[in-house]
């Protein structure tokens, strides 16, 4: 008799031994055979494939981070930190890249998100604002014309909601599915893998052709004993079948076939049959409140699921605004002098170069930085589970800090850049 003992609710023989690659964490419990005698059982649950989220309009979110840049600059300016670096030894280039690097600080971790989430107002049951406007859908070009100005029109409206194409990545095809491997210390035990699919409820009858040709495939398989469906569970219409194969080396060869993706796995025909969540559902569940984290995603992709560390989202950013200011200073500010704007009234001017400094940043030098540290950017689901990334001061510089500290040091910004400018005039 072999030793048994409870694991997470769970009731695992000690005899046997699981060896589960990465891609694998389901468990593995005994049940009772037809002759008494024990039977693996692994379950297969098919992931809910995630739909491409889009980010929001490059437009909108270049209009708030202006609206922010402009009043975070206002106040910098007027306390006089670039003149305060240029006397503590910079050089200007150096006194400006080290003032966006407190500004975009200060933006990243605390402005952005209270602007676009506190913002809005609710006015005869609707809201208006920032938020509600990220979270409307994107314009899209609905008829083709041979009209030129038709064409440039339309050319206008894609570049505005998405950018230049130049920056656009080359598409790179996904990676085939990684082969589930089971392993048990009797080879020959029988085995039984519980299929799960959550279905949407509007594909059941194709569900149900779908199973027929599964079941047709199991019975072609060596070492396939049986294939039986348990009971629904209607709560979440989770479809469950019982699929019994000799030992656990005709279930591995069975993995491994290649009609194994379209028929068991969450991949191919089987995809669009699961209830997978909607656009607009996870946009509600995570709303799109840091505009510089939608800015470095990669042109013509979609969102990622775990949106990139704030840390680095701070330092490209700040590198890519120095960028901008060089290649404004370069080109279109010799213009401003030329024509006179830098004369007008300060503030009028002040939002001008702002603007033509945002437009670049979120056009030009993001889409180009991005393409070089797009794989340093990503965040990996393994980095979340390091030690390091659930203690002070990591977790604040990988996931931000919580609204009473981002207030406090939005506010702690302008009062200390306020009571600067009041003593200096």
């Amino acid at each position: 008799m072999t030793d048994e003992k409870e694991t997470d609710g769970i009731l695992v023989d000690t005899d046997e031994i699981v060896d589960v690659d990465e891609y694998d964490s389901a468990p593995m419990t005994m049940e009772e055979g037809e002759n008494g005698s024990k039977t693996a059982s692994f379950v297969d649950f098919a992931p809910l494939p995630r739909p491409p989220v889009p980010p929001p309009a490059k437009y909108k979110l270049c209009f708030i981070i202006w609206v922010l840049v402009y009043f975070v600059s206002w106040f910098a300016q007027e306390a006089g930190i670039i003149p305060a670096f240029i006397k503590g030894g910079l050089n200007v280039d150096g006194a400006f890249f080290c003032l966006f690097m407190i500004e975009i600080l200060v933006m990243v971790f605390c402005g952005v998100e209270l602007l676009i989430g506190l913002c809005r107002v609710k006015i005869a049951g609707t809201w208006y604002g920032f938020l509600p406007w990220l979270l409307q859908p994107r314009c899209q070009w609905g008829k083709k014309s041979t009209n030129f100005f038709m064409v440039i029109l339309a050319s206008f409206v894609a570049i505005a909601e998405d950018g230049f194409s130049i920056f656009n990545p080359p598409k790179i095809p996904q990676p085939p599915p990684k082969i589930r491997v089971f392993d048990l210390v009797d080879k020959e035990k029988e085995v039984v893998l519980r299929a799960q699919h959550k279905l949407n409820p509007e594909k059941l009858k194709e569900y149900d052709q779908w199973c027929k040709s599964m079941i047709q495939l199991m019975e072609t398989q060596p070492g396939f004993v049986s294939a039986d469906k348990e009971a629904v569970d209607e709560k979440t219409n989770t479809h469950t079948w019982r699929l019994t194969f000799q030992n656990v080396t005709m279930l591995n060869n069975c993995m491994a076939h290649s009609s194994w993706v379209n028929l068991v796995t969450g991949q191919g025909q089987l995809q669009s049959m699961l209830d997978a969540p909607k656009v607009t559902q996870i946009l509600l569940e995570n709303p799109p409140l840091n505009a510089f984290a939608d800015l470095l995603t990669r042109q013509g992709e979609s969102t990622p699921k775990l949106p990139p560390k704030k840390w680095k989202v701070w330092f490209t950013t700040s590198a890519s605004l120095f960028f901008a200011r060089l290649i404004i200073n370069s080109t279109v500010q010799r213009y401003f002098i030329k024509w006179g704007w830098v004369d007008w009234n300060e503030d009028a001017f002040r939002l001008v170069s702002i603007g033509a400094l945002v437009l670049m940043l979120n056009y030009v030098t993001t889409p180009a930085t991005n393409l070089l540290v797009h794989d340093w950017m990503v965040r990996r689901p393994e980095e979340n589970e390091h030690p390091t990334a659930k203690i002070f001061p990591w977790k604040q510089l990988n996931d931000g800090v919580s609204p009473p500290f981002k207030m406090i040091g939005f506010a702690a910004y302008f009062i200390g850049c306020g009571v600067v400018w009041a003593r200096e005039s």
